[in-house]
């Protein structure tokens, strides 16, 4: 049996998963419990959504990829079977189960999952919001090397508490491309991949993690551009704030497949009336040190 702890919630597993580091758990205490078995063929009910890979109903999720080698079953957010039918690259199980199936967890407990980085600073947890490949990580990665502890680099549960916006703790991995790597003035070859058929690797962040969840703060949402240089918004309209929060949902369509919109409503505009900035950045190397700066004064403002 492994022991874990994932968004301050204490997971049992029959499989290790890979990118997290084990911990000390009393027995039978545990909020999340990872079984090996055969799962349901169907739902229980009607599916509310079906997409290529899933099927969802009120507290009960499957996602099946055959030619991936993956099959996944939760319910009621507590608990998750692994398909052992389908159990043949634990690498790639690991990596699902961090995304799509957590994902499932978090919105069946009534967590809204943001796709964004998270930095800490004194005045509370500074989301960095945008779609795939436009920086999240590598951004992160230059701000923790500048001494700033963080949350995590994809995803960013938010939970309203007595009416506040609280942020949650992922695990102290990022997970980077070689490119952003070398960007940072590091050597790819000093971390283990995440899958040997990738250039992508982790990289321990455990010396800058917080592990404890905090009141959001501020929200800075990154796009790209073809120019050079950097452009910065922050007079931000009310319904244009709500539809960027709404955009960086991650799985944003679980809300709906789960029976969670009302809750997703609720986070996001939570988060849609924080300080807001959107920065549109080139990704020419020769900006990215100004970049970093220009972030910074952001986060710290």
């Amino acid at each position: 049996m492994f022991h874990y702890s994932l968004y301050n919630l204490s997971v049992a597993s029959d499989i290790n998963i890979r990118p997290l580091a084990g911990c000390l758990c009393p027995p039978g205490a545990y909020d999340i419990r990872v079984r090996l078995g055969r799962t349901p063929a169907t739902l229980s009910r009607k599916p509310l959504l079906k997409t290529v890979c899933t099927e969802m109903a009120e507290n009960e999720f499957v996602f099946f990829h055959k030619s991936l080698g993956l099959r996944f079953y939760v319910k009621n957010g507590d608990e998750i079977i692994v398909d052992m039918d389908y159990y043949t690259d634990p690498d790639k199980v690991s990596v699902f189960f961090l995304g799509s199936i957590m994902g499932a967890v978090l919105y069946m407990r009534g967590w809204i999952p943001m796709h964004a980085a998270s930095v800490i600073t004194d005045k509370g947890a500074v989301l960095l919001t945008g779609k795939s490949g436009v920086g999240k990580s590598t951004l992160v990665f230059a701000l923790m090397q500048r001494g700033y502890r963080i949350f995590g680099d994809d995803v960013a549960p938010v939970r309203l508490k007595d009416g506040q916006a609280m942020v949650y703790p992922g695990y102290p991995r990022l997970k980077l491309w070689k490119d952003a790597l070398v960007l940072n003035g590091v050597r790819a070859q000093n971390y283990p991949r995440i899958r040997q058929a990738i250039e992508k690797y982790y990289v321990d962040a455990s010396g800058f993690f917080h592990d404890q969840p905090i009141p959001a703060h501020r929200v800075i949402h990154l796009t790209t551009h073809n120019k050079s240089g950097l452009q910065v918004a922050e007079k931000i309209r009310g319904l244009e704030r709500l539809n960027i929060i709404r955009q960086v949902t991650y799985r944003g369509e679980y809300a709906r497949g789960l029976k969670r919109e009302a809750v997703q409503f609720r986070i996001c505009t939570s988060l849609a009336e924080l300080p807001m900035a959107v920065v549109h950045r080139s990704h020419e190397p020769e900006d990215f040190t100004a970049f970093v700066n220009e972030l910074e004064a952001l986060v710290i403002k």
